[in-house]
């Protein structure tokens, strides 16, 4: 009996294993079966970049892909603006490759790589998969449309100058600044708005003016703006149809329309450099050894003390400054400025409070020099005064010469006198004297007179 209960018992259990056995390979096969039909498309519960493809071929997968997220981001604009101009250009303009192909592929395959249980939980929800994409853009293309565009409106600074009219009038051409733009910063942002397309708004604005700054070249158009009237005019004569006429004209020519900013100092050696044939200058006399020899160059002279004359009498002092050897003809002793390429220079300084533009030229037989600057400087005159305090004799020199009969003689060069001259500069403010200043002394050496005398 008791035999009996134990194997009806035994029997039980077998029955209940061998249905419970039953339930789990008709669950294996049904599953199995679930698993065949996803050899050909992509499992359930399986999104790229969140676009749900569960259930889709890979040609349908990439068709959604493109539809719901490729398509709108490659949409996208990117506008640069600079200034009024506007250059447009699509994410899609700039796209060089994306690996949705591969992540498809990858997707599609994917589940290979899981167990079974694995398997069963991706296709009930308990363990979905997002694949992410990446997109690759032409940065290069969009920094060179970014650089074009700023160059194109970038340019270099350009002092503002200034003219003046043969009627004297005075006309100015405004200064350029400088524009320029920080490259590097420029290329950091760009970079960035590719790199984080994604958050990019359908329409995004890159403002290219903040990676511009401008400054201001050396002499702006304010500044000379203080260049207002004619300060000062000095004159002198020259004969027509010599070699000083010519010379004159030509280094006239060459230090005209100077402007000479505060602080700046003016050289006449330096603007002027050497009077050679090749620049026009010609042979015409020059003082050499207390003689007139022929020199090419010749009455450059003229110019560098005319124009001597003329700062003098807008309050202005030469910095380096020579008289001649001997006075000369055409200002008043202790007036003149000497000019020697190689070892004598006039130079001054602008230590006014505005630019001081130069205007030379020649006019009916005169050298002129006149002076542009601010109008406040004819609130001051000034009156130059040379006074001679010494007469040097000329010496007297005798030459033996045995060819000559005794006690007579016969001259072979005749001297002249020498100078001592102070120079006085006297100041007056509205007719009232306010200085007067000792500018130069000066000595004009005597030359002497020689004579051949017999034995």
């Amino acid at each position: 009996m008791i035999k009996n209960k134990i194997y009806i018992l035994k029997l039980i259990i077998l029955q209940l294993l061998c249905g419970g056995l039953a339930i789990i390979i008709s669950g294996i096969l049904g599953f199995s079966s679930i698993f065949a039909q996803y050899d050909v498309r992509l499992y359930k519960n399986i999104s790229i970049n969140n676009i749900d493809i569960g259930n889709r071929t890979a040609e349908e997968a990439i068709t959604i892909v493109n539809e719901h997220y490729l398509n709108p981001i490659l949409d996208k604009q990117l506008i640069l603006a600079l200034g009024d101009t506007r250059l447009q250009l699509s994410l899609g303009d700039l796209l060089i490759d994306t690996n949705l192909t591969d992540i498809i592929q990858e997707a599609l395959h994917y589940p290979n790589q899981l167990s079974f249980l694995d398997k069963t939980a991706l296709l009930e929800g308990e363990a979905p998969k997002n694949f992410e994409i990446s997109l690759k853009f032409d940065e290069q293309k969009l920094q060179t449309a970014a650089i074009n565009l700023i160059t194109s409106q970038t340019v270099d600074s350009k002092d503002a100058a200034i003219h003046i009219t043969p009627s004297g009038d005075i006309t100015l051409t405004p200064h350029v600044a400088t524009i320029s733009f920080d490259k590097t910063a420029l290329l950091e942002k760009l970079h960035h708005y590719l790199m984080d397309y994604k958050q990019l708004a359908d329409i995004t604005t890159i403002d290219m003016n903040s990676f511009i700054s401008t400054s201001n070249p050396d002499i702006t158009t304010e500044v000379l703006k203080t260049v207002d009237t004619l300060v000062t005019s000095y004159h002198t004569r020259f004969t027509p149809g010599t070699g000083n006429a010519t010379n004159i004209t030509v280094c006239a020519a060459t230090i005209n329309n100077t402007l000479l900013m505060p602080g700046e100092t003016f050289s006449f050696n330096g603007i002027v450099g050497n009077t050679t044939l090749d620049k026009g200058y010609t042979y015409a006399p020059v003082i050499a050894n207390y003689q007139m020899v022929q020199g090419v160059g010749g009455g450059v002279c003229q110019v560098s003390s005319t124009l001597y004359n003329a700062i003098l009498q807008i309050g202005l002092l030469p910095t380096e400054r020579l008289p001649h050897s001997r006075p000369s003809s055409y200002v008043p002793m202790g007036l003149d400025a000497t000019i020697n390429w190689d070892s004598i220079d006039f130079k001054f300084t602008n230590t006014l409070e505005y630019p001081l533009y130069i205007v030379a030229y020649t006019k009916d037989n005169e050298l002129c020099i006149d002076l542009y600057s601010n109008h406040s400087l004819s609130d001051t005159t000034y009156v130059l005064k040379s006074e001679v305090y010494k007469v040097i004799p000329s010496p007297v020199r005798y030459k033996k010469d045995s060819s000559l009969p005794k006690g007579t003689r016969s001259l072979v060069s005749s001297g002249y006198k020498g100078y001592k001259v102070k120079t006085i500069r006297e100041t007056y403010n509205k007719e009232q004297l306010t200085e007067s200043l000792i500018i130069s002394w000066d000595t004009y050496a005597a030359a002497p007179t020689i004579y051949k005398t017999g034995n």
